[in-house]
């Protein structure tokens, strides 16, 4: 896949935004997304789109915990059902 910006030069990654193929030079990383260096729009929109899904982070972490914990908790419930029904005689 060649550059859309540098015609001849190996693409080593898409836009976020617009999907046009980038090479080193004419990328720009945000957070975990690239943009084109060339278009400011895709820079803004980018951004946006990284800081959005760094926020979410830490609630999507919340969750996980809680499951964890309501799993492991629904776990120690059952062992203790069982050791009753077995041992309450």
């Amino acid at each position: 896949m060649q550059c859309f910006y540098h015609p001849g030069v190996e693409a080593v990654g898409v836009c976020k935004n617009c999907g046009k193929a980038l090479c080193h030079d004419s990328l720009m990383e945000l957070g975990q997304f690239l943009a084109c260096k060339e278009n400011e729009a895709c820079q803004a929109r980018v951004s946006t789109a990284s800081e959005m899904i760094g926020m979410s982070r830490p609630f999507i972490s919340l969750l996980k915990l809680r499951l964890i914990i309501a799993i492991v908790a629904f776990a120690a419930l059952v062992v203790l059902v069982i050791n009753f029904l077995l041992f309450a005689r």
